[in-house]
């Protein structure tokens, strides 16, 4: 359906002719009148009327596409709030994404730009129409055999593999309580903040979980990049550990270092306080050390993956022996 509406001109698509004073003939047009754009003189006439049908393409693939006219709160998907930028609504844009996949959806998001330069021409539409070949079309068939309790279950599966390892995941999916395992061999990172108590006495608690939120967020986006795991936070200290959800026998101290050494650098690069830039940026003490651990969920209680062993209780001693 979307690369036959390419083959004919829109102009032609745009419905029934009106017709005033006498022979003169005009064209109605499905874009609403808030959305047309006026000839850019320097584009050119032609392709200034090109990127108009490209705009009312998208507007009308996005609306056969996406199955059924509500947000997800009933909302009518005229009522949504648009996507900035763009004739196409949020609602639309997020059930785009889920049911045809992200390539699809932007390329009607770009094909629904309200600045007509950020608009593909329909040459290459087509083009990558063909490149996504039946992906799509898998996608939306992916997407409607599954049941709608199944897509509400994917974020809580997604956020219990993202605490967990695997194998302790799937027990605490299957309703049992996983078994410790030994990790013979893994790297682990501890760390805190230089100064904490002092820099408590001086923000309001808003203020500091800011502040922790901005460093975590920054060791968090580091621990990723390493496909390292974290492991918990409390209060100002941060433990994290590789070699356990990916495996990386060879190289995991190398790779703890080097996010040992990342981790100073993004703490020195962020300020305690963004409104007081008279307190300088955040200092940190961080502690590695490679060994065996077991790990377990202990507890039956807002469960957490916990490590045990020599080789944590070192890397914990090594801040204690640098605050000395």
């Amino acid at each position: 359906m979307c690369r036959a509406k390419l083959r004919v001109p829109l102009t032609a698509l745009g419905g029934p002719p009106s017709f005033t004073n006498g022979d003169s003939k005009q064209m109605y047009r499905f874009v609403p009148r808030s959305y047309q754009s006026k000839d850019d003189p320097e584009l050119g006439k032609d392709l200034s009327r090109e990127l108009e049908d490209v705009l009312r393409y998208g507007v009308e693939v996005a609306q056969v596409l996406v199955s059924g006219h509500t947000s997800g709160n009933g909302m009518r998907i005229s009522e949504c709030t648009r996507e900035q930028g763009s004739a196409l609504p949020l609602a639309m844009l997020e059930a785009l994404q889920a049911e045809h996949g992200p390539g699809m959806a932007d390329l009607l998001l770009e094909c629904c730009s309200l600045e007509a330069r950020k608009r593909p021409r329909f040459s290459e539409i087509h083009k990558r129409l063909d490149a996504m070949g039946h992906q799509a079309i898998h996608n939306a068939q992916l997407y409607h055999r599954t049941a709608p309790s199944d897509r509400v279950k994917q974020p809580a599966d997604e956020l219990l593999y993202e605490l967990f390892p695997v194998k302790v995941a799937e027990a605490l999916k299957a309703g049992r309580l996983p078994d410790p395992e030994p990790f013979p061999e893994i790297s682990l990172f501890f760390c805190d903040i230089c100064g904490f108590t002092s820099i408590c006495s001086q923000l309001s608690p808003t203020e500091v979980m800011d502040m922790l939120h901005r460093l975590y967020t920054r060791f968090d986006a580091l621990a990723q990049e390493l496909q390292l795991f974290k492991v918990e936070t409390i209060g100002d200290s941060y433990m994290c550990a590789s070699n356990i959800k990916q495996l990386m026998p060879s190289t995991h101290a190398a790779h703890m270092a080097h996010f040992a050494f990342r981790c100073c650098s993004a703490a020195n690069a962020e300020p305690v306080c963004p409104s007081r830039p008279e307190l300088g940026c955040i200092h940190i003490r961080a502690g590695i050390h490679a060994g065996a651990v077991m790990g377990a969920v202990v507890g039956t209680l807002n469960r957490r993956f916990c490590l045990f062993g020599d080789c944590v209780n070192v890397s914990t001693s090594v801040i204690d022996y640098l605050d000395a």
